[in-house]
């Protein structure tokens, strides 16, 4: 097997478009965007995609057509964290306190 930056490009060739992902590959992809979304609390794909091509290569995302890819061949599941992450709105790290001998809900300071 050669290393990518072994191989020499003629014609502006795009080797990308014939590299394939493996299943463990895709697996590992799915999983980390799905922790990505989760960590960031994104709620739609454009936001995703927008953070993919900014941090992407900090995640070791090089290739936005295996995102896609794995995105559209995934909807459902990815549907569901962007649906939770929606729904708990900008509520996430602003947690009601609560007095634990009343069980009262104490304003936020």
């Amino acid at each position: 097997m050669y290393a990518k930056t072994d191989i020499v490009y003629l014609n502006d060739f795009d080797i990308d478009r014939y590299i394939v992902l493996d299943e463990n590959q895709k697996r590992d992809l799915k999983n980390l965007l799905l922790n990505i979304i989760r960590k960031e609390h994104l709620v739609n794909v454009i936001h995703l995609l927008d953070f993919i091509e900014v941090h992407g290569a900090e995640h070791g995302i090089q290739n936005m057509s295996n995102v896609n890819d794995m995105i559209t061949a995934n909807a459902g599941g990815f549907r569901l964290y962007f649906d939770a992450n929606y729904q708990m709105g900008y509520r996430y790290n602003r947690k009601p306190k609560i007095d634990k001998k009343t069980g009262e809900i104490l304003a936020d300071k």
